[in-house]
């Protein structure tokens, strides 16, 4: 694959030189033999790599198309800001997210659960604002509290962490592991606190809920 946009007659075209190129011949790899610990992981890797930029923006716009992938390499294939070897690992993070929403059952129950009721430490006039943000920002599904699409079980626990802050909810890990259905996100967070890498698009999750 070369760098130049000129050498490709369309954004498919490139999306489809991606499709057979070893970066993405070797993580698809690591797709197939990997375990569900291992999906949880891959899951938070393509996050980190599509960003949280125009790209982001785009794959949220076409999160319900069959095509997206390709949707979202045709809207920002003209930026001239955005290299093609940026847009490339942009791509494969993408390619990740596709496969294993076709391919992990916990990925598709992931994406379609249903949350259970939040409790009245979740519903007050100080939260709500909170959770509009979160849905804006698409960490949460629009019109209700559960977690969208793509978000991963260590982003939860970040999102409910900081909204535990701003509520100044103590019991934090029992509220939220019961209204998203998760277990350990004490040990989530641990983890991150530990190593000093917060989970990906932390950033954006500090100011949506400043």
């Amino acid at each position: 694959m070369t760098g130049n946009r000129r050498n490709y007659a369309s954004p498919v075209e490139w999306l489809g030189a991606v499709r057979q190129d070893d970066a993405w011949l070797d993580m698809k790899e690591q797709l197939e033999t990997s375990t569900d610990a291992d999906i949880a992981v891959h899951r938070e890797d393509a996050a980190r790599r599509i960003g949280s930029g125009m790209v982001n923006e785009y794959w949220k716009i076409h999160r319900n198309k069959a095509n997206r992938v390709e949707l979202v390499v045709t809207e920002v294939w003209e930026l001239e800001s955005l290299t093609l070897p940026k847009l490339k690992l942009q791509a494969i993070g993408m390619l990740t997210m596709e496969w294993i929403e076709q391919n992990c059952k916990t990925a598709k129950m992931h994406g379609t659960r249903k949350e259970n009721m939040p409790s009245k430490q979740l519903q007050t006039e100080e939260a709500e604002p909170l959770w509009a943000k979160l849905r804006e920002g698409g960490f949460i599904v629009a019109g209700g509290y559960a977690l969208a699409e793509g978000v991963s079980n260590n982003q939860a626990a970040y999102i409910a962490d900081c909204i535990a802050v701003k509520l100044s909810i103590r019991n934090k890990w029992k509220v939220f592991e019961h209204l998203w259905g998760l277990r350990n996100m004490a040990q989530l967070a641990g983890t991150w606190r530990e190593t000093g890498k917060p989970p990906a698009r932390a950033d954006e999750i500090r100011r949506l809920l400043k």
